[in-house]
């Protein structure tokens, strides 16, 4: 087309002009090429999110009286791109914020006990949810610690879990050596104890005296302070439990106290940055989810620690961590249990018995345990 032109132009017009006109085509094809370079350069840069860059270099082209059509269009699509994007980083931080939400889990042991009010009205007052694993023989022992015990069932802020009868009589191995018919008489005597207070069929939530061991449908740990040996002879009353219906929650970190000089192991500093660093490098058993192990009869008043169970809850809550009880802590997991091959999801345990009553053996045996007449 421009060749045409230029003919026309030299056939028509003097020769000085047509050199002129000839440049100035020239000029304007060399000026549309750069143009059309620059508007590929800011689409580039607009699609790697690079949308400062993008800019400058449409300002660039927006120079050019002859770019000012083409550069209106590539802001356009510019603009657009960014627009999604922004809407894309958004959605990815709300995902983000709800994977990396941390859970921690307060649990205490061997209740009721001196420090177990202590404990109540600390909760009471922040407004936090704890779980607290119970021994049946302290239940028993005193009017008192019945009447303790009343207090943390009806808490809104307690999840009561079992934490065995006898507490083995501190006399861990032989308990454990006993077998798996004992221990489960123990634990089993504990849960109608706290069933017939409560009155409920929850899954029991169970803690074993003096072991760390988790057996839950997606989870199997052991306790890796005891030997191969020792193991080799508990670990089939720990699958036992888990047979029975008995879902074991173990810990993660526990809080050290010194009962003899009434002082914490660490200083609230030193355990929250245990804690912190537990979950940054992937320690805890499960990821964003740390439990505590501490004992109430830590908070009684005559080691006058009461305040120092307020400190840990302010510094956690700082640290941007959320209270649970251990009912969430496979609430919304996958089961998974490697003996069986069906997957479900647990949201609510009676609708999930009635399911997979034929698929699960040890659904069945906990219909048996949990169910009366």
């Amino acid at each position: 087309m421009f060749k045409v032109i230029f003919v026309v132009l030299v056939l028509f017009f003097p020769y000085n002009i047509s050199v002129e006109i000839s440049m100035s085509i020239k000029n304007s094809d060399q000026e549309r090429d750069l143009i059309n370079s620059l508007l590929n350069k800011a689409l580039k840069a607009s699609y790697k999110n690079n949308f400062d860059e993008a800019l400058k270099i449409l300002n660039d082209a927006s120079s050019y009286q002859i770019a000012q059509m083409n550069t209106k269009k590539t802001y356009q699509e510019i603009y657009h791109q960014k627009l999604k994007y922004t809407k894309k980083r958004q959605k990815q931080k709300i995902i983000n914020k709800k994977r990396d939400k941390k859970i921690i889990y307060l649990t205490f042991d061997d209740a009721p006990s001196k420090g177990t009010n202590n404990v109540i009205q600390m909760i009471n007052k922040l407004n936090v949810p704890v779980t607290m694993f119970v021994v049946g023989f302290h239940i028993d022992s005193s009017d008192q610690n019945r009447k303790l015990f009343k207090k943390l069932l009806q808490n809104k802020n307690m999840l009561v879990g079992n934490h065995t009868y006898s507490h083995a009589h501190h006399r861990y191995e032989r308990f454990y050596e006993s077998g798996a018919k004992n221990v489960i008489k123990d634990i089993k005597k504990n849960y109608d104890l706290i069933r017939k207070y409560q009155n409920k069929t929850d899954i029991p939530y169970t803690r074993l005296a003096g072991r760390n061991v988790f057996r839950l449908p997606n989870l199997k740990t052991n306790d890796n302070y005891i030997s191969k040996r020792q193991l080799k002879k508990e670990e089939k009353v720990y699958d036992a439990l888990w047979q029975r219906g008995f879902y074991l929650y173990g810990w993660d970190i526990e809080w050290g106290f010194d009962y003899k000089t009434g002082k914490f192991q660490k200083t609230i500093e030193q355990f929250v940055k245990k804690i912190e660093n537990m979950n940054d490098n992937n320690l805890a058993t499960t990821k964003n989810k740390v439990i505590v192990l501490m004992h109430d009869r830590m908070f009684q008043e005559k080691y006058k620690t009461k305040k120092m169970l307020k400190m840990l809850i302010e510094k956690l809550r700082k640290n941007g961590w959320e209270f649970e009880t251990m009912s969430s802590y496979i609430k919304y997991n996958e089961i998974q249990n490697p003996k069986y091959t069906q997957k479900s999801k647990l949201y609510d345990i009676d609708d999930f018995i009635k399911k997979n009553r034929k698929n699960y053996k040890n659904i069945s045996n906990f219909t048996n345990l949990m169910i009366y007449d």
